[in-house]
């Protein structure tokens, strides 16, 4: 979008509703800040935001906690709309359901807060 936002729209499993919708919402952030984003329409794909190789790993400490169940990725996401998928997996014997979540992702300022916090470069 033009004030900052990527709409991203992604999948995740959980043993309920709560978790699932949890995991799509951690999945989209994740594939924003070390896979890009791939889309049928070439003008929306975009680049990582963090392009350093291996730096999930380098900067671990960092994004544990960025990800954690209270974490600080629920900062950058601006409304979510989330619709149970029709497949439910099984894993060790447990349930687990899948939901999809489309969101908004405050790219800007989440790129901004990786630049403050010396995890990437201008």
């Amino acid at each position: 979008g033009l004030d900052g936002t990527q709409t991203i729209t992604a999948y995740g499993y959980g043993m309920n509703g709560k978790e699932a919708i949890a995991q799509s919402l951690k999945n989209g952030i994740y594939d924003l800040l070390f896979k890009g984003i791939v889309s049928e329409k070439q003008e929306c794909n975009l680049k990582p935001i963090v392009p350093e190789v291996n730096a999930k790993e380098k900067y671990e400490e960092y994004f544990n906690k960025f990800f954690a169940s209270d974490g600080e990725y629920l900062k950058f996401i601006k409304g979510s709309s989330s619709k149970k998928w029709p497949t439910t997996v099984s894993q060790n014997g447990s349930p687990r359901i899948m939901y999809k979540t489309t969101f908004h992702i405050l790219r800007s300022e989440l790129r901004k807060k990786l630049i403050e916090d010396n995890i990437i470069h201008e």
